[in-house]
């Protein structure tokens, strides 16, 4: 049997020409493919910041903590995850809240219910300036902020930030 035949096919089977278009399809969806599922790993490369930054959600549902796991990604609406965050740990204690005494004063106390969550996430930049935005928001001290993952959302504000 003849490598090419009189109509210009591989072993009678296949014409050249479609050949070539057959693998040029084959290596553009691979290459597409590569693209879209390729590498796992989400970290940048080159010039990485990280901090550790800690924030409080305040009188959160005595529930909530139970829906914050290590190595939790942090999100930004539905676009996706948030400058390649993770939570380190999650602490939660009794939320304090203000009550007003008969006599007219005003207290902190323990709310039976509520939780003051405490959470430490990993927050990873490739930023040079400094500003340190996780989607929209700049991560700075006492600044508010939506806390959310794929399970839970809450309010939070930032306590501390510790470059590592």
């Amino acid at each position: 049997m003849k490598l090419l035949d009189e109509k210009g096919r591989i072993f009678g089977i296949i014409n050249i020409v479609d050949l070539a278009v057959l693998l040029v399809i084959v290596l553009l969806a691979g290459a597409i493919g590569y693209r879209l599922l390729g590498s796992d790993d989400n970290t940048p490369q080159a010039n990485v910041n990280k901090y550790l930054i800690t924030v409080k959600c305040p009188q959160a549902p005595e529930t909530a903590i139970n829906y914050i796991k290590e190595g939790d990604m942090l999100y930004y609406d539905n676009v996706g995850s948030l400058n390649y965050t993770s939570v380190v740990k999650a602490e939660a204690e009794p939320a304090q809240v203000e009550i007003i005494t008969a006599d007219g004063q005003i207290k902190m106390a323990q709310h039976p219910t509520l939780k003051d969550i405490y959470i430490t996430f990993e927050f990873r930049t490739t930023s040079n300036d400094a500003l340190m935005l996780g989607g929209v928001y700049q991560m700075n001290v006492g600044k508010k902020f939506f806390f959310k993952t794929t399970r839970v959302e809450l309010e939070a504000i930032v306590m501390d930030i510790i470059k590592q």
